[in-house]
């Protein structure tokens, strides 16, 4: 049941993209491990004029001041959307709580209805220190990370379509600066 669910969900979030680059698929992992590993030196703030949004989720993006949020969609689980000012790449973030699912998600949980569903470039990726799941959709030009938040909802960043390398450099960027959000205490030290 969680399964169905948890996955309908997410191919919900997928649909609002159009027609892969793959992100994660030809992802180099650190010598001697299975993990994908980005950090903020990852990221090329040269690549696009952008600025860091906090989500009241409690991670961080570094996404294009361009873009612009989009509401003209509404999708079950979308919890924000942003469009290239072409619309030619969208950002979407989803949130599948655990009420919804039934059972407090987990990463190797999450990972295997991935991969049980067709998705490829599965992948364990710590970014910023916090472990995800990366994942591609050939079929429908996208990539993401699903992780799992305190609560024990499940959340999706999915990003596409990616049909060129100029549009998987920009999803690789974003999904590179996915960070927690800094309480005042932490801001402070």
């Amino acid at each position: 049941m969680m399964r169905k669910k948890t996955m309908a969900f997410l191919m919900a979030g997928m649909m609002i993209f159009g027609g892969t680059m793959p992100v994660f698929a030809e992802t180099e992992t650190q010598s001697g491990s299975d993990t994908i590993v980005w950090s903020y030196e990852d990221i090329d703030p040269e690549l696009y004029e952008g600025e860091w949004m906090s989500f009241d989720y409690g991670f961080d993006l570094y996404l294009p001041t361009e873009w612009t949020e989009a509401s003209d969609e509404e999708t079950e689980n979308i919890v924000y959307k942003l469009d290239s000012p072409d619309k030619k790449i969208s950002l979407a973030i989803t949130c599948n709580t655990s009420e919804d699912m039934g059972a407090k998600a987990e990463l190797d949980a999450v990972k295997k209805n991935l991969e049980t569903q067709g998705f490829t470039g599965l992948a364990d990726v710590e970014i910023n220190n916090i472990p995800v799941v990366g994942f591609d959709d050939e079929e429908n030009k996208v990539s993401g990370i699903a992780f799992v938040g305190e609560s024990g909802n499940m959340y999706t960043i999915l990003i596409g379509p990616l049909e060129d390398e100029d549009s998987q450099t920009v999803a690789a960027n974003i999904l590179k600066s996915f960070s927690e959000t800094e309480t005042d205490a932490e801001s402070e030290s």
